[in-house]
């Protein structure tokens, strides 16, 4: 047992190091995709310029050199091929160095992709009107997320994927790079704001798609990225909102919007208690008992670690933080605050299938799963709130959040300002009275998100009003 414990642990040690240099690949995949952007834009502003307007007579005089020398170097070759026949010599492969330097030439002359506008959101092929659905028949939804984008929408997209499959409706899940599903009655797309602009999102679908056209918002409303969505909300029939707050403003402006809790979804496998955490940069601290712990209906108590936290290192977290040192330094521990600006997880990564399954099985380990806002607004960030927190059965404490029912501060969470939180912290770690305190409230929020937020029966309700239109 002592040997097959030793080989697990260099076995564990290998993957370490092979993550890490994934980690680095990704890194010097992205910085090559900064520079290409740069490029880009710099190319772009000198097609702007005054000097390129004015030598745009002697580019157009070079490209047909350019087709003049191809078009006598194919008679050449042609030729050849004639007198070669003729001679009974053998055609041999002839490669020319004219033909390849005027393809070339060509090639570098070509339109650079404009930049991203509204006016060219939906600019793809137009799809062919689907007939009425019959009365017996299932409807089919395609979910979209963009392989470019946060990996953290890619998991919403496989939730609300399951969940419409677990409601008995035919759904398929699918990417910016393959484009549109002909055959699906209703389009579903996660995230707007980073599935057009960014890969080939925006070529995916044309305006006469609107009426089957349906967005997920997940951007809080000051934020850049949600006037980003909101400009597109024209363009599609109905908006889902993760927050109920968000989608009443969101209605309230006229446009089709309502709630959309992200729920519960029975056996939904990225958040499966039973398995071991991945060992990798993020979790390589932790001992392997931690990586290997399961949490089969044991108290809040048991858990490994005391308190951890995921998510951007904004100045105001990264402040909170540090001022929390002291308190942190006497508790087991797991912070993971990356870089501002260092960019998303993205979706298409080659670390994505484990990045989901890391932070569910850091949660499931966790007594408390602390929420901190990145700015001064009271958002309910209900990713990190219920996905990863209620959901994993850990005691949430959150900021002040504004009310989002059915969960209710004090039964199914804790709230408290930046103030009370160390107080709070030390209550619910250590002091008898808060640790059964803490067993109710994590206990009764897991009920709450089962019995009122079972995402497929939610799924099934939403779309009524949808499918009765469609036949």
């Amino acid at each position: 047992m002592a040997q097959l414990r030793k080989q697990l642990d260099e076995a564990d040690m290998d993957n370490a190091e092979a993550w890490r240099r994934s980690d680095r690949l990704e890194i010097e995949r992205d910085l090559w995709k900064k520079s290409m952007a740069a490029e880009k834009e710099e190319r772009t502003a000198m097609q702007k310029s005054f000097s390129w307007w004015l030598t745009t007579p002697l580019r157009e005089l070079g490209r047909m050199q350019a087709r003049l020398r191809r078009s006598l170097a194919k008679r050449i070759t042609k030729m050849g091929k004639v007198a070669r026949s003729l001679s009974g010599v053998p055609a041999a492969h002839v490669k020319d160095d004219a033909i390849s330097a005027a393809d070339a030439q060509e090639r570098s002359s070509g339109k650079v992709p404009s930049a991203f506008t509204v006016e060219s959101l939906l600019n793809g092929p137009r799809c062919a009107d689907r007939p009425q659905l019959q009365r017996d028949s299932l409807p089919e939804f395609a979910v979209y997320f963009n392989a470019s984008g946060n990996y953290f929408f890619q998991e919403i997209a496989l939730l609300l994927h399951a969940a419409l499959t677990d409601a008995g409706l035919r759904s398929v899940l699918r990417t910016d790079e393959y484009g549109g599903c002909a055959n699906a009655d209703f389009h579903l797309i996660v995230a707007p704001h980073e599935f057009f602009p960014l890969g080939k999102g925006s070529t995916c679908f044309d305006k006469s798609m609107k009426d089957r056209l349906f967005f997920l918002n997940t951007e809080q409303p000051q934020t850049k990225w949600f006037g980003l969505a909101k400009s597109m909300f024209p363009h599609v029939r109905h908006i889902f909102d993760m927050d109920r707050q968000t989608a009443q403003a969101i209605q309230s402006s006229g446009f089709s919007a309502s709630h959309l809790p992200l729920g519960y979804v029975r056996n939904f496998a990225p958040y499966s208690v039973h398995a071991d955490m991945l060992l990798g940069p993020e979790t390589e601290s932790l001992g392997s008992g931690v990586r290997r712990w399961r949490d089969i209906d044991r108290p809040l108590a048991e858990r490994p670690i005391d308190l951890s936290f995921v998510g951007e290192a904004t100045s105001r977290r990264s402040g909170f933080f540090a001022g929390l040192a002291p308190l942190l330094a006497k508790y087991d521990c797991h912070l993971r605050l990356m870089p501002k600006g260092s960019g998303p997880w993205t979706a298409g990564g080659i670390q994505t299938h484990r990045r989901t399954r890391t932070t569910a099985a850091l949660s499931q380990r966790s007594k408390i799963v602390l929420n901190i806002h990145r700015d001064q607004e009271h958002y309910f960030e209900w990713h990190r709130i219920v996905l990863m927190g209620i959901w994993q059965r850990a005691l949430v404490i959150t900021e002040t959040v504004t009310e989002t029912p059915p969960f209710v501060a004090g039964r199914d969470y804790v709230q408290a300002s930046i103030d009370e939180m160390p107080q709070l912290i030390d209550y619910y770690l250590r002091d008898p009275q808060g640790i059964v305190e803490a067993e109710r409230i994590r206990n009764s929020g897991c009920e709450q998100l089962k019995a009122c937020c079972d995402l497929p029966r939610l799924l099934k309700e939403i779309w009524v009003p949808f499918l009765t239109q469609a036949r």
